[in-house]
């Protein structure tokens, strides 16, 4: 069976996923440079964790978001795959702390890369509230 080189969310296991109905704070990143994409994450994220305590930090490039997020503890990261630095990035960041899911277009290499990498993902521009519950495990 094929075994990708970098092997994403692999630290994490079922039971290891946020307890978003907990009273600890979810942390979540986006890292995107489509601002469109920016104001739909917060839309929905305001309108579905409004009853939980969450964290949600933006940046616009892989460094940034390396640099800011290089201390311990657990964070569910959205990020889109299109971006240059993204598979640098998975090499980088710490999965047993990180849970990565991929914002992918509707592009057949995109979808591709996602699959292959085992990586969770949200197609978008048409970014889905159910689609971020499902991978947030809320629905």
């Amino acid at each position: 069976m094929y075994q990708p080189p970098i092997q994403p969310n692999a630290g994490f296991q079922a039971n290891d996923y946020y307890n978003l109905h907990s009273s600890t704070a979810v942390r979540l990143a986006l890292i995107t440079d489509e601002q469109q994409t920016v104001q739909q994450m917060r839309q929905i994220l305001a309108g579905s964790l409004q009853s939980r305590k969450y964290t949600f930090d933006h940046y616009a490039d892989f460094s940034s978001a390396t640099t800011a997020h290089s201390s311990t503890g657990k964070m569910i990261v959205f990020a889109r795959i299109a971006m240059p630095g993204f598979f640098d990035f998975l090499k980088k960041v710490d999965h047993s702390g990180v849970r990565i899911i991929a914002l992918i277009d509707d592009i057949a290499d995109e979808l591709l890369a996602a699959r292959l990498l085992e990586l969770e993902y949200v197609l978008k521009p048409s970014i889905q509230p159910e689609a971020i519950l499902r991978s947030l495990r809320l629905s």
